[in-house]
C-alpha cells in the first residue's frame, strides 16, 4: 500500500477508530506476561514455520508484539509490511506460497532479503477492528494445507482474546490512576471514553448522571445534537437501565423504539450497550454509560460485557469523588455557622466583581455590616443565643437583596454585601432594606462605599469600613455611605 493511499485510509472515522483499538492493543501487549510469546512459540511447533510473529498496524508503521527470531518491538513502514494488506480482508486469511512469484510483493525489502512462504491471519477485536495479524514465514515456498490455516485462526483468535483481556487491565489501570489525582467528574470522563472506545472498539460513549428522577448528560466523547435529559423509569432503555441497575444491548438501535430515533441518526449510531454506573440502590444506579458502534454488532462478547461493567464502575467512583470534593470545595468557602459565604468565597467574588466594573462599567456597590452591641446581647443571653441571632439575621438579609447580590460573614458579627451593578441610589434602599430587617428586635450599623473605578478589593472594603466606624460614632442603627471619590 502506497502512502498516499495510507493518507486516505487513515483520514476515515472508521481507520480512526481502528487505530484507538491499536493503541491499546500495543500497550496491552506489554501487560501480557509473556503469553504472547507462549502463543507464538506453540503456533512454530505446531506449524513448523521458520517464523512467526503478533504483527500490529498502526497508522504508518508495524509494530511487532512478539515474535520467535526476532526482538518484540520491531518496527517496520507500513507500507512495507504484508501484515498490512492482510487486514483489509478481515474475515479472510492471506495465503502466500511463494511471494516471488505474486507482483505485489516481489519487490517487497522481506522478499529480496529471502522470505517466500506467507500466511497470515487477521487480528479481529470483538468491536470488528481489524488491528494486525499473527503471521507465519519461511524461506522456502509452501502452500498451506486447510488443517494448518484452521490452526492459525484458532490461534490468533487466542492471541485477539490475550490482547483483549490485557487491554481491559490497561483501561482499567489508566482510569484508576486518573481518579487518584482527579479533582472533578471532568478530568475523568475522557480515560475512561478512552478506555471504552479502545477496549471494546466502540464509535462513541456517553454519561449520563442521575439529577433527582432525570438522567443528564454529563459527558460526550463527542457534541451531541442537543443535550438529552430522560426521566429515571420504564420509558427509555437509558432510564430502565438505570431504575433497574440491569445492562442492555441493542444489535439495531433502530429497531428499539424506546432509543431516540433522531439521536442515533445524528450520531450515526447503530449497536448500542447501556451499562449501570455503580451498584443499583433502592432507587436505581448513579447513572448510566452508553457505548454506540456505527455499524451493528452481532453480539457483545463476555470480554467487552466485563470491561464495560468495569469502567461503568469506575465510573460510578469518579462520580462519588467528584460529589464529595464538590461538597469540600462548598464546605471550604462557607461559613459553618450561618451558611453564607466566608472570607475566601468573599475575596474570590469581590475580585471577580471588580474586574467586571472596569470591563463593563458597570457601578458597584459595597457595603460593611455591624450587629449593634452584639457583645451585650451575647452577655445577657447566652452565646447561643448569640448564633441563633447571628443565623437569623443571615437568612433575613439573603431574603433582602437580589439573587446577584453576595452576602458573606467577614468575622465575628460583622458581615459584608457585595452588589453589583447597582448605582448608589439603588444601593442606599436595598442597604436600607437589609438594615431594616434584622431579627429579634435588633439594630445594625451600616457603612457602604461605591468603587471609584481604580482602587483594588482591598481598599473598597476598607473605605466601606470607615464608613461604618462613622455610622458606630454617629450613634449606631443606620447607614452612613463613603464620600465619592472622583476617578483617578
Amino acid at each position: 500500500m502506497s502512502i498516499a493511499e495510507l493518507d486516505t485510509l487513515n483520514a476515515s472515522p472508521g481507520e480512526q477508530r481502528r487505530l484507538a483499538a491499536v493503541r491499546a492493543a500495543t500497550a496491552a501487549a506489554g501487560q501480557s506476561n509473556g503469553g504472547l510469546e507462549q502463543l507464538v512459540t506453540l503456533v512454530a511447533r505446531l506449524l513448523g514455520y521458520e517464523h512467526v510473529s503478533i504483527n500490529l498496524l498502526h497508522d504508518t508503521f508495524q509494530v511487532t508484539v512478539a515474535a520467535t527470531t526476532t526482538d518484540a518491538g520491531e518496527v517496520t513502514p507500513r507500507e512495507l509490511s504484508i501484515c498490512g494488506h492482510t487486514i483489509l480482508t478481515p474475515d479472510v486469511p492471506t495465503i502466500i506460497p511463494d511471494a516471488t512469484q505474486d507482483p505485489r510483493f516481489r519487490d517487497n525489502p522481506h522478499v529480496v532479503a529471502g522470505l517466500r512462504a506467507y500466511l497470515g491471519v487477521p487480528l479481529v477485536t470483538a468491536g470488528g477492528c481489524a488491528i494486525g495479524a499473527l503471521c507465519v514465514t519461511d524461506t522456502v515456498p509452501r502452500r498451506p494445507g486447510p488443517e494448518e490455516v484452521e490452526t492459525l485462526q484458532t490461534m490468533a483468535g487466542a492471541v485477539a482474546t490475550e490482547l483483549e483481556r490485557s487491554g481491559t487491565l490497561v483501561a482499567i489501570a489508566e482510569v484508576t490512576a486518573a481518579l487518584a489525582c482527579a479533582k472533578e467528574l471532568s478530568d475523568v470522563h475522557g480515560r475512561i471514553f478512552d478506555g471504552v472506545i479502545s477496549a471494546v472498539g466502540a464509535d462513541g460513549v456517553v454519561l449520563a448522571v442521575r439529577e433527582g428522577e432525570r438522567l443528564e448528560v454529563a459527558a460526550s466523547s463527542e457534541p451531541l445534537p442537543e443535550l438529552v435529559t430522560v426521566p429515571v423509569g420504564p420509558g427509555t432503555v437509558s432510564g430502565r437501565v438505570c431504575a433497574s441497575g440491569r445492562s442492555e444491548f441493542y444489535v439495531d438501535s433502530a429497531e428499539v423504539p424506546a432509543i431516540s430515533r433522531a439521536l442515533t441518526q445524528r450520531v450515526g449510531g447503530k449497536a448500542t450497550a447501556v451499562f449501570p454506573v455503580g451498584p443499583a440502590g433502592p432507587d436505581g444506579a448513579a447513572g448510566v454509560l452508553i457505548a454506540w458502534w456505527r455499524s451493528p454488532l452481532t453480539s457483545l462478547s463476555p470480554c467487552s460485557q466485563r470491561t464495560l461493567a468495569m469502567l461503568a464502575d469506575q465510573a460510578a467512583v469518579a462520580i462519588e469523588r467528584a460529589s464529595l470534593l464538590e461538597r469540600l470545595e462548598q464546605l471550604s468557602r462557607t461559613d459553618a455557622l450561618t451558611g453564607l459565604a466566608n472570607r475566601r468565597m468573599l475575596d474570590e467574588v469581590l475580585t471577580r466583581e471588580v474586574a467586571r466594573a472596569a470591563r463593563t462599567g458597570e457601578p458597584l456597590a459595597v457595603a460593611m455590616i455591624d450587629l449593634d452591641h452584639f457583645k451585650a446581647y451575647n452577655d445577657s443571653f447566652g452565646h447561643q443565643s448569640g448564633d441563633l441571632l447571628l443565623r437569623r439575621a443571615s437568612q433575613a438579609w439573603v431574603a433582602s437583596v437580589r439573587r446577584t447580590d453576595l452576602v458573606a460573614r467577614y468575622g465575628g458579627e460583622e458581615f459584608v454585601l457585595v452588589l453589583p451593578s447597582c448605582d448608589q441610589e439603588s444601593a442606599m434602599r436595598l442597604i436600607e432594606r437589609v438594615r431594616a430587617s434584622v431579627p429579634d428586635g435588633q439594630t445594625c450599623s451600616i457603612g457602604a462605599a461605591m468603587w471609584d473605578g481604580v482602587e483594588t478589593p482591598t481598599a473598597l472594603v476598607g473605605r466601606s469600613d470607615r464608613a461604618l466606624y462613622s455610622a458606630k460614632r454617629a450613634g449606631r442603627d443606620q447607614l452612613v455611605f463613603a464620600p465619592r471619590v472622583r476617578a483617578r
